[in-house]
């Protein structure tokens, strides 16, 4: 049944495939190198408020699903 996905989700590098990595294929996550910018000073907003509320962050928050950077 999933046997047609699987070209696409292979990590082959080739046209119409994910990039070349080492991982098994089903191992789809790809290594977040932007990391570090969490640990910054930054601008968090929320997506669902009824007015415009904005925090800035000094002490390395991590958003959650419903909030922005």
């Amino acid at each position: 049944m999933f046997k047609g996905f699987r070209p696409s989700i292979e990590q082959i590098g080739e046209n119409g495939s994910r990039k070349k990595t080492n991982n098994k294929w089903f191992k789809t996550q790809d290594t977040i190198s932007y990391w570090k910018n969490f640990n910054k000073e930054k601008i968090v907003y929320s997506e669902i408020v009824q007015s415009p509320q904005f925090y800035l962050d000094k002490n390395n928050y991590f958003p959650d699903v419903t909030s922005y950077l």
